[in-house]
């Protein structure tokens, strides 16, 4: 009779590593497969960040209706403050003392200001002057232009013949109201200068001393971002400064750039009125996409109806041509593409963001989306990578900032990966 086998014959069984077979779990574990805890955790991050986020967007709305007055002044400080410290941290790195660098720089830019205002300032109200007791002129002229049009595309298309008729009839019956307003806007334009000369000096002096004392007012802040349990923190902050404050700073000085570069085209035309033109092109770039479209709707219809076609194809192209300069030239080398943000994202800041502040709105509709953005990304990050991803913002070379591209640096599970491959 054959011997029956028994348990311990059975216990000495070679395990499947031995035999050189890997057990159901180990490649997925060294191709680094998402782990199903890991998606778990990085989709309640997305949650409590949305939540965070529209708490405080909330929080921020309510806090700004009530002291609106504060608006203009706050946004003072956080523009020369943005404008003022890459200059003042330039100065300090050779050896400039603190309060030498702040002080020469804001006399610098006191100077600027000044100096602009004195330049613009008297042709500015000037035109718009004229351009008050002129409107009804132009509004004529541009009526009777309106409708020769409408006469010729009447016997192409009946429905763009009554269009640009019912536009003909809304330009006739609010040009003398529009005069009227526009001489009133140019009386309480000093009223309202003495408001933005308020914020400015209200701006210089608190933005003054926040640079000068830069140092000592984030040295608390520093020290709290430091600490490890505080990682996550740490990036979402400095990322969200280095972001927007650099997107300000490229989009002042492309507006101010694209301003007075079409002023300059403008008044080559000939074309009156281009001092005020030119500024409001120049605002109206703050609003990516949109605003230079509608800033160049006014220049051409003002040539149309004093100069015909001739000149506003003229004016047309000239504006055209600035804007895509600006657009392949001046803002990648200024502005960068630090935002990095899908058309259609920005097309909805926009909207939300005029629907809740208006022109403000639309100007700060972008960083809060990079804001927005970044939050988002910093709240997906693995606690393994956390390390990394700091490594690559605080050396200034995460990928976006500007127009400069690395490859991202290996993560903490490819490094591991690697290591226990080569073992």
């Amino acid at each position: 009779m054959a011997p029956s086998s028994s348990l311990a014959d059975h216990e000495h069984v070679d395990p499947p590593e031995i035999l050189g077979i890997e057990p159901p779990g180990a490649l997925a574990e060294d191709v680094g497969a998402p782990d199903v805890r890991d998606k778990i955790e990085r989709v309640g991050r997305h949650a409590w960040s949305v939540v965070g986020i529209g708490i405080a967007a909330l929080i921020a709305i309510l806090v700004l209706r009530r002291l609106s007055w504060l608006v203009a002044p706050a946004v003072a400080v956080v523009v020369l403050g943005v404008l003022a410290s890459p200059v003042v941290e330039a100065l300090v790195s050779r050896h400039v003392p603190r309060t030498l660098a702040v002080l020469a720089t804001y006399a610098a830019m006191l100077a600027i200001i000044v100096g602009f205002a004195w330049l613009v300032g008297p042709p500015f109200v000037s035109q718009v002057g004229k351009l008050a007791v002129d409107v009804p002129n132009v509004a004529d002229r541009l009526a009777g232009r309106l409708d020769t049009l409408e006469e010729q595309m009447s016997g192409v298309s009946d429905a763009a013949g009554d269009a640009i008729g019912r536009f003909r009839e809304s330009v006739t019956d609010r040009s003398g109201d529009f005069g009227e307003s526009l001489a009133d806007g140019i009386v309480g334009l000093f009223g309202s200068a003495i408001g933005v000369m308020t914020a400015l000096l209200i701006g210089f002096v608190v933005s003054f001393l926040v640079v000068k004392d830069l140092p000592q007012l984030t040295a608390g802040a520093n020290r709290w971002m430091d600490r490890p349990e505080n990682a996550r923190a740490r990036g979402v902050l400095r990322s969200i400064s280095r972001g927007t404050t650099g997107y300000i700073r490229g989009q002042l000085l492309d507006a101010f750039i694209v301003g007075a570069v079409k002023t300059l085209v403008m008044w080559m035309l000939g074309l009156p009125y281009f001092v005020p033109l030119g500024v409001l092109s120049g605002i109206a770039n703050l609003v990516p996409g949109v605003g230079p479209v509608v800033a160049a709707i006014p220049p051409v219809l003002l040539a149309w109806s004093l100069g015909g076609w001739d000149w506003a194809l003229l004016t047309l192209l000239g504006l055209a041509a600035v804007q895509l300069a600006d657009y392949y030239w001046f803002a990648p080398s200024i502005v960068g593409d630090v935002h990095r943000l899908p058309t259609l994202v920005v097309l909805v800041a926009l909207i939300v963001g005029a629907g809740t502040a208006g022109l403000l709105g639309l100007i700060v509709a972008v960083p809060v989306a990079m804001a927005i953005r970044d939050g988002l990304h910093w709240a997906s990050v693995p606690d393994a990578d956390l390390d990394d991803e700091l490594v690559t913002l605080e050396s200034g070379r995460r990928r976006g900032l500007g127009r400069r591209r690395v490859r991202r640096t290996r993560t903490t599970r490819e490094r591991e990966a690697e290591r226990s491959s080569r073992t």
